[in-house]
């Protein structure tokens, strides 16, 4: 994409169409608004962001279809919320593939368990949040790959708990935080 953008229109669906049993992997591109409404997979097609992919939402978002899963294939992407949040509907819904990283950016993550969570495919996957709160509806246990923290982030679920058994860092960057919302437990094995 050579860092060009595009921008998709809001609340119009079917602007991206993948043909059966197509992958189409998006790199260096910079997508405006974008949704996942507005991808529509042919049966066995997937879409997957790579290297130096900025994906801007413009709205909330519920990831309850494969049609609608977000997967992160190689180097670094950036998914930015400008505020809005993500509904998780499914298991995997956001995947990083091993050797990945995924920056989430000023965006909240709801609905997180372990029935329904953020994927790292391997030990080297990583997440960095930035400004970023991910809201706990179920025990979440983080299991591979690595977590780095920048600006203020938040682990929020009353009752609720966040473990982390990945063998991978969790890292609090300079002039960062992690808070842990009241009634939210962390465990560290």
């Amino acid at each position: 994409g050579n860092g060009r953008f595009i921008r998709f229109a809001r609340g119009v669906t079917s602007q991206i169409s993948v043909a059966a049993n197509t992958t189409l992997a998006l790199q260096d591109v910079v997508l405006k608004d974008f949704s996942p409404t507005a991808v529509t997979l042919g049966s066995g097609a997937t879409l997957q962001f790579g290297d130096a992919c900025r994906i801007e939402l413009a709205t909330n978002e519920t990831l309850d279809t494969d049609a609608k899963k977000l997967k992160f294939s190689t180097g670094t992407s950036i998914l930015v919320g400008n505020g809005t949040t993500i509904t998780m509907g499914m298991a995997d819904a956001i995947e990083v593939a091993s050797g990945a990283t995924l920056k989430l950016q000023d965006l909240r993550i709801t609905a997180l368990s372990d029935a329904y969570y953020l994927k790292l495919s391997g030990s080297t996957s990583k997440v960095e949040l930035h400004d970023t709160e991910l809201c706990l509806d179920g025990h979440f246990t983080f299991t591979t790959g690595h977590v780095d923290v920048y600006g203020d982030s938040v682990i929020s679920g009353q009752d609720h708990g966040f473990e982390w058994t990945s063998e991978g860092s969790l890292t609090i960057k300079s002039d960062a935080s992690l808070k842990m919302d009241r009634g939210t437990t962390f465990v560290y094995n």
